[in-house]
C-alpha cells in the first residue's frame, strides 16, 4: 500500500497547449476532483515544472475522459529520462523510482475535448502491510424523501468507496514517522492500496482518517480509514 503524501504537482508551475479559460489548468491542483481542467482540443500536452529536482515513482490522474495518457520525465538538462504509459481507466499507478527529475509532460488524447481532475505525481510512502483483509465497503450520501402515502423519491449520489485498515509496527521511530505524515495532511491524497496490482481497488483520491490505538510492549497499533473524495 502506497500513499502520495507529497504531491509535487501542487507546488509546480503548469502550462498546456490548449487551455480553456473557463476550466483553468490550475484545477488539476484543486482539492475537489470534480473541479476539472478542460482543454479546447481532443489532444493536449500538460507541462509540470517542479520547484526542485524530484524523485518520482507514481502518476495518478483523476476523473478524465482521456483514452490514452503518457508521462514523460525529464532531467534539468532537458534530457528524457523515463516514459510511462498511464492507464486512465484505473487512474494511473506507481512504477520503479526515477531520480533527478526536473519536470514532467503528460500527453492526453481522446475522442472529444479532454478534461482531467486532480493529478498526483511524486514519491509515494510505502505503508506496512495491514493486519486485516482489505474489504471494500461504501458510503451512501444519497438523500431520500417519502410521504405517508408511500410516495418515494431519491436524490441519488454515486456511492463512495471506503476501506478500513488496521496496522501495527515494531518500534516507536516508525510509528512516529507515520503519525507525523498523517498529522500534516490538509487535503485529500492519492492512496494506492494494491500498488501495481490494482486487485479490485484502483488508486483512489481519498480522505484519510488516522485513529490511534493502545501501545504495548513496543508494538504500536493504529487504524486508517480511506474514503473516496470527489
Amino acid at each position: 500500500m502506497r500513499i502520495l503524501f507529497d504531491n509535487v504537482v501542487l507546488s509546480s508551475s503548469l502550462s498546456s497547449l490548449h487551455q480553456n479559460p473557463s476550466y483553468p489548468l490550475s484545477n488539476i491542483k484543486d482539492d475537489f476532483l470534480k473541479r476539472i481542467y478542460k482543454s479546447t482540443a481532443a489532444t493536449d500536452s500538460i507541462t509540470i515544472a517542479f520547484p526542485a529536482v524530484q524523485s518520482v515513482d507514481c502518476c495518478y490522474i483523476g476523473l478524465t475522459n482521456s483514452v490514452t495518457a503518457t508521462l514523460y520525465l525529464y532531467n534539468s538538462g532537458g534530457l528524457l529520462v523515463s516514459t510511462k504509459t498511464i492507464d486512465t481507466e484505473t487512474s494511473g499507478g506507481c512504477f520503479a523510482r526515477v531520480d533527478f527529475v526536473s519536470y514532467a509532460i503528460i500527453t492526453l488524447a481522446g475522442t472529444e475535448n479532454i478534461y482531467v481532475g486532480n493529478v498526483g505525481i511524486g514519491l509515494t510512502y510505502k505503508m506496512p502491510n495491514p493486519n486485516n483483509n482489505i474489504i471494500k465497503s461504501h458510503v451512501d450520501n444519497s438523500t431520500t424523501y417519502s410521504s405517508d402515502d408511500g410516495q418515494y423519491s431519491i436524490n441519488k449520489i454515486a456511492w463512495l468507496k471506503k476501506v478500513e485498515l488496521s496496522f501495527f509496527v515494531l518500534g516507536m521511530d516508525l510509528y512516529n514517522e507515520i503519525y507525523a505524515l498523517f498529522s500534516l495532511i490538509q487535503t485529500p491524497v492519492w492512496v494506492d492500496i494494491y500498488e501495481e496490482l490494482n486487485n479490485g481497488i484502483n488508486p483512489t483520491y481519498s480522505q484519510l482518517q488516522f485513529e490511534e490505538d493502545a501501545q504495548t510492549m513496543r508494538k504500536y497499533t493504529f487504524k486508517c480509514t480511506m474514503t473516496e473524495a470527489r
